[in-house]
């Protein structure tokens, strides 16, 4: 039997074919990479929109649990009341800072208000604020100074966890300028506190803090403001039975450039052992608030104002309820898309317009009742 060799052995592949296999290739490997890339700024953007909206969320819920609480100084609400024992007559700005009686307080930055515009590709803000600026807030030696163009306010409360207070031995509570508290506090001398029985509080500073006792003489060891040198304002003249007690302050809260030049939302005490602002968050480049006004003993609003218009008109005894938005951006700079255009953004009635610099920003809205003014 004969064997024939055949004449169509495998030669490889001709040039053409290698051309054309390399081209589909090159396509597959482009629909590849659109998809690589196309994935990764969706999921950046998803990214930097999730950390925008748990800040801002986290922002709002932080103002609205502090404003919520405004004006509250013991149990009985407005039906207390209210002994003063600060040494703060005479002195004007210690006076406002430590004024109880008026939970809430604010400054409008000029130009800002509802119908007001302001574009920042073309124009600065105005660096004032009506009524001016309390004084004490911000950090000129770190640079941290209110940012011109975003409003202030002043929120005055009980703060902390609250406490039984009991008599020191077996005198009643106030007796000799001293009481005890009951439970693990974090009290300190320098610190404000508030004496409540439900029918009367009274406002007092920590002279000495020794275990559970508290001392409150006059003039307080040198501590701002200190108590007033009068023997007749003992706490027993005012508390009659069971007591509660807890820390009072009054806390600033603005926008202002942080040491790297990021608009960050801050919170500063400016009553009892004054801190440092502290931050509260990154990004928030704006903030805007206006006051919700009741007309005489009624409980609902009848009109939201600025904080230049309430304090012209002398209604902060009016004011039940604020509403507050806040501008908020993310670090993370997109490659594209909306966030480089121009964009206006309307915060209470005020038009911002900010320049294409490929950061998403979001506004954040709350309004919130006082529970210890609408009543």
């Amino acid at each position: 039997m004969s064997m024939h060799r055949s004449n169509h052995q495998q030669r490889g592949v001709s040039l053409v074919e290698l051309m054309i296999a390399m081209l589909l290739g090159l396509f597959l490997m482009i629909g590849v990479i659109q998809v690589f890339v196309s994935s990764k700024s969706t999921y950046t953007a998803q990214e930097s929109l999730s950390r925008l909206q748990e800040s801002g969320r986290h922002v709002a819920a932080l103002l609205t649990r502090d404003i919520r609480m405004a004006g509250y100084t013991g149990c009985g609400g407005q039906a207390v009341d209210l002994y003063n024992h600060l040494d703060v007559d005479g002195n004007a700005a210690e006076e406002f800072i430590h004024d109880f009686t008026v939970g809430i307080y604010g400054s409008e930055a000029a130009g800002t208000g509802p119908g007001n515009a302001l574009d920042l590709n073309d124009d600065d803000p105005d660096g004032d604020w009506s009524p001016a600026l309390p004084d004490g807030i911000g950090a000129p030696a770190d640079g941290i100074v209110p940012l011109p163009g975003s409003d202030v306010f002043l929120v005055r409360t009980m703060a902390s966890s609250i406490f039984s207070a009991e008599g020191a031995g077996t005198n009643p509570i106030g007796h000799g300028s001293q009481f005890g508290i009951i439970g693990n506090h974090d009290f300190v001398a320098g610190d404000i506190l508030v004496v409540s029985d439900c029918v009367n509080s009274t406002i007092l500073q920590i002279g000495n803090m020794s275990g559970n006792n508290v001392s409150y003489g006059a003039g307080v060891g040198g501590n701002d403001p200190g108590n007033k040198n009068n023997p007749d304002w003992q706490a027993e003249d005012h508390i009659t039975g069971d007591a509660s007690v807890g820390r009072v302050e009054t806390a600033a809260y603005y926008v202002a450039l942080n040491d790297e030049g990021v608009p960050t939302l801050y919170r500063q005490l400016l009553s009892g052992n004054t801190a440092e602002p502290r931050v509260i968050a990154e990004g928030v480049e704006n903030m805007q608030v206006l006051y919700g006004i009741r007309d005489g003993a009624d409980v609902s609003v009848s009109q939201y104002l600025t904080a230049e218009q309430v304090d012209a008109t002398n209604r902060w005894d009016d004011v039940i309820a604020t509403e507050v938005a806040l501008l908020v951006s993310d670090e993370q700079q997109m490659p594209g898309g909306i966030a480089n255009r121009p964009r206006t953004f309307t915060l209470a009635g005020y038009g911002l317009t900010v320049a294409p610099d490929g950061l998403q920003r979001q506004i954040f809205r709350t309004r919130v009742t006082l529970r210890n003014r609408a009543l």
